[in-house]
């Protein structure tokens, strides 16, 4: 395996919604009206490229080294060889995954882009492909898989094993494991402008319950914040407790199908943190706003975004991304301290939904178990009630959050984004509604709206 890291950074984010007259909603299961938008988010979720070693060699796709490793420039960035894919048939998880918009945005943009080429630059199209079907020149194929290793595995063209395919962990390593595949190239390599794992909320429920929302992120900072932790402390002893736990936790979520050493392995290979590495109080999502600019010109040009940043009214992408991220009450965890916990009067159930079985949503799952030394979780310790709702695909996430099923959710991109620019949520029009004196800034402490 190529000794590659996955970055699936957890980001505590909420993501803003954007409406004219917004109605704060209680926590019931009322139904939201159209006029009610949706809470959306971002995420470039932790995977890799696996290959079958004796059909694919992978100078033809990548600049390698010697020891036919994907090769990074002095700038860290890989380099493609276009005409390697050309009618080459490349396993998907599913037409609406993060894998799949990545898959594409390699065969639509990059390899038509010199300065991402080693070589002559080809303009491609990613194409369904059926059994028995003669890809024309020019186009690239893709067969859905399914997520699961077995499926990958089981999956064949034209009698054969599937020769090459996109995954996340710990499917990956369970792909790995098989004689015939090995890891060519991790997705953070191949992205290292997008971030995974965005924790998203409705921005009404965070503007009608802001004590709440500082609660349930202050718990998630610290479920990210034990798991890096639990996993240092592995690496001198791996008996630790705390390092257990956290396999155990793990295991959990993943499933039987996966052993401690797989989960050693995909838990080792994704890094989780809530924020900006040099995150601080003024700017803990920065570079999240940068990804997210980028992510959303990116859908754009490969048409899967309908509308440009200009037509939703904004001067550039990163402008939208600012408008689109909101980081009001990370700051506010911040300001007072990540260790310290949030006061509060009573406690509040949240329903949270995410996606099933997928470990690169650890912090979340870690702040809702007693860990070692504790009498209590972390969402316990400071009165949160936690609901689970467990989905098997983002865009469930997204449905869920719509229909005011759930209050906050993790999940990925791009079907959130996709959703929040296609339907027109957040635009220059709607942000400047949200700034107005008809929907209150939960931390602008100097107005006497925040004061009532």
């Amino acid at each position: 395996m190529a000794n590659l890291k996955i970055i699936a950074i957890v980001v505590v984010i909420v993501l803003v919604i954007a409406g004219v007259g917004v109605v704060l909603l209680s926590n019931s299961t009322e139904k939201r009206t159209e006029e009610i938008n949706l809470v959306t988010g971002l995420e470039a979720v932790g995977s890799g490229i696996y290959y079958d070693k004796s059909k694919i060699d992978p100078s033809n796709l990548f600049v390698t080294d010697a020891h036919g490793d994907v090769e990074l420039d002095s700038s860290g960035n890989v380099k493609y060889r276009a005409a390697g894919w050309n009618q080459l048939i490349v396993g998907s998880p599913g037409i609406i995954s993060i894998q799949h918009i990545q898959l594409k945005t390699i065969v639509e943009i990059y390899l038509s882009d010199a300065s991402k080429v080693d070589g002559p630059t080809k303009s491609y199209k990613l194409v369904a492909w059926t059994q028995g079907q003669d890809l024309k020149d020019g186009e690239v194929g893709y067969v859905v898989t399914g997520g699961g290793a077995t499926g990958i595995i089981g999956t064949n063209v034209s009698g054969q094993s599937l020769a090459i395919g996109l995954t996340w962990q710990p499917q990956l390593v369970k792909v790995d494991a098989d004689p015939k595949y090995d890891v060519l190239v991790r997705t953070n390599e191949l992205f290292p402008n997008q971030t995974c794992c965005v924790t998203i909320a409705n921005q009404s429920f965070i503007q009608s319950h802001p004590d709440v929302a500082e609660r349930v992120i202050w718990a998630i900072v610290q479920g990210a914040e034990w798991l890096n932790q639990a996993k240092e402390k592995g690496k001198t002893n791996p008996n630790d407790a705390d390092y257990q736990k956290l396999l155990q936790i793990g295991a959990t979520i993943a499933g039987q199908n996966f052993t401690t050493d797989d989960l050693k392995v995909a838990i080792e290979d994704v890094e989780y943190d809530w924020g900006d590495v040099n995150a601080n109080v003024n700017s803990p999502l920065t570079k999240l706003k940068s990804d997210v600019a980028i992510q959303a010109e990116d859908l754009y040009r490969t048409k899967d975004a309908r509308y440009s940043a200009s037509e939703l009214g904004f001067s550039s992408y990163l402008d939208y991304a600012n408008g689109l991220v909101d980081d009001s009450i990370l700051k506010k965890v911040l300001s007072n301290g990540i260790s310290n916990k949030p006061t509060f009067d009573s406690r509040y159930k949240v329903r949270f939904v995410f996606i099933e079985g997928d470990i690169h949503q650890l912090p979340l799952h870690i702040a809702n178990n007693v860990l070692p030394g504790q009498t209590q979780s972390y969402f316990d310790q400071v009165g949160i009630d936690f609901e689970r709702i467990g989905v098997s695909i983002g865009s469930a996430v997204v449905a869920a959050l719509k229909a005011n099923e759930a209050d906050f959710g993790v999940s990925g991109q791009p079907s959130i984004i996709v959703d929040n620019i296609n339907n027109k949520l957040t635009t220059a029009d709607t942000l400047k509604s949200r700034t107005s004196a008809n929907v209150i800034d939960p931390f602008n402490f100097g107005t006497e709206a925040a004061k009532a």
